[in-house]
């Protein structure tokens, strides 16, 4: 991968998502990332470290990408002003070098007039518009720009690793939504796959959006140890049936005696 800058720029709100994380798995993920960054290799990480992954490098791409156009925008703003610089050089020296280029008006004495002043003054001088000399609202504009780039209908989608449901109704829903509310559902994302491995357990997609389940489903350390909560429901209704008919059993043993007759035990094939 051809670099630019020798910078990776990470962020802040990530570290929720990493911090769930082995400290083998994230020495693995930041590894990945440089590898990345330096030879454009990537992992063969699956699950939940791929989107998580997948989050980083896109706004490792998209950073590089805003580094270029504003390198681009610098570059020819400074081309633009030696032109015009020149420009004004040459026609100082073409003055000098042909004083008969010069109109009657240059060479009469100078008068000496009156100045009154404007009743409706102008706030401010009009700028240029072939020049952006607004250094700091240009880099503004670029940091809004790849910010809404970052939270990208295909890279959720990707991320949430289900993909049910008509494609361009959920893209057309997702661009509905408010900037922070997709930013909050970039950070959520990660955590519930992380929590449910198996997609089966997850919502579908569009569900997922109606429910709000970022907001009505808040994840914790213990979910996302233990895995999914169905997973683990799962897992313990199996024995539903055992109690069940372990407490009748009792109870029928119990009838029985106070009526002195032998106990009756049913087995596991048995009605």
């Amino acid at each position: 991968m051809q670099k630019d800058a020798n910078t990776i720029l990470l962020f802040t709100d990530q570290r929720a998502a990493i911090d769930y994380l082995s400290d083998d798995d994230a020495g693995q993920l930041f590894k990945a990332i440089y590898a990345y960054a330096d030879e454009g290799d990537m992992p063969d990480f699956n699950g939940p470290m791929m989107s998580l992954f997948t989050v980083i490098r896109t706004q490792i791409d998209r950073s590089r990408e805003a580094y270029k156009a504003k390198c681009e925008k610098n570059r020819t703003n400074s081309m633009k002003r030696k032109v015009m610089q020149g420009n004004s050089k040459e026609a100082f020296m073409d003055n000098e070098r042909n004083p008969s280029l010069t109109t009657d008006n240059d060479r009469c004495p100078p008068t000496t007039t009156v100045t009154l002043p404007n009743p409706n003054p102008s706030p401010s001088p009009i700028p240029n518009p072939d020049i952006d000399d607004g250094a700091d609202t240009h880099i503004i504009n670029e940091a809004e720009m790849v910010a809404n780039e970052e939270y990208a209908f295909d890279k959720i989608w990707e991320m949430y690793g289900k993909p049910i449901g008509d494609v361009e109704q959920l893209r057309q829903r997702w661009q509905q939504l408010y900037f922070d509310e997709k930013k909050k559902i970039f950070e959520y994302v990660p955590k519930y796959v992380m929590a449910r491995p198996d997609s089966k357990y997850r919502k579908d997609f569009a569900n997922f959006l109606t429910c709000r389940t970022w907001e009505t489903e808040p994840l914790t350390s213990i979910n996302l140890h233990n895995g999914s909560y169905n997973q683990h429901s799962t897992s313990t209704n199996g024995t539903k049936r055992a109690d069940v008919l372990q407490n009748t059993q009792q109870l029928v043993s119990q009838l029985l005696t106070s009526n002195n007759e032998p106990a009756v035990s049913f087995g596991e094939g048995e009605g």
